[in-house]
């Protein structure tokens, strides 16, 4: 992995940037330009941005614009981490992104393919590992 590659205004290059498609009803599909040792590679997300012509669409555009950064951030991870020879068996950073992308709205094929699941029921038992915490910590609270 090239992370000190350097624009030439000095800049650091990433190796993976956001980058947004127009679409024929006017929103955007937002996903991701990989570049890593010589292979470029697109990543879509199933992430769209809205016209901006309402308070909604505004928010719906920041919500999905902080997941689409999470994802990229990730991926991020990954590439070091493969670069690094570590090999990732992290199941709680998993758990915390699943949960992550559960608050965000994700569904849940695009948040299999952003974990690597093959499967999409391997995630679907991370998704209920989660919803089993969620209960657990709400049972901890005490009734009013």
């Amino acid at each position: 992995l090239k992370m000190n590659r350097k624009g030439e205004d000095g800049s650091i290059k990433e190796p993976i940037k956001l980058r947004f498609k127009q679409l024929k009803d006017g929103n955007q599909s937002i996903y991701l330009d990989c570049y890593v040792n010589g292979i470029r590679e697109y990543k879509f997300l199933n992430l769209y941005l809205r016209q901006d012509t309402s308070r909604e669409n505004k928010m719906w555009n920041k919500e999905q614009l902080r997941l689409a950064n999470a994802i990229k951030a990730q991926y991020i991870i990954d590439i070091q981490n493969r670069e690094f020879g570590f090999k990732d068996r992290n199941r709680t950073r998993k758990l915390n992104f699943l949960t992550y992308c559960e608050d965000m709205a994700a569904d849940l094929y695009t948040v299999s393919k952003l974990l690597g699941h093959s499967n999409i029921r391997t995630t679907q038992i991370y998704a209920k590992i989660v919803d089993e915490s969620k209960r657990k910590a709400v049972n901890l609270i005490p009734k009013l």
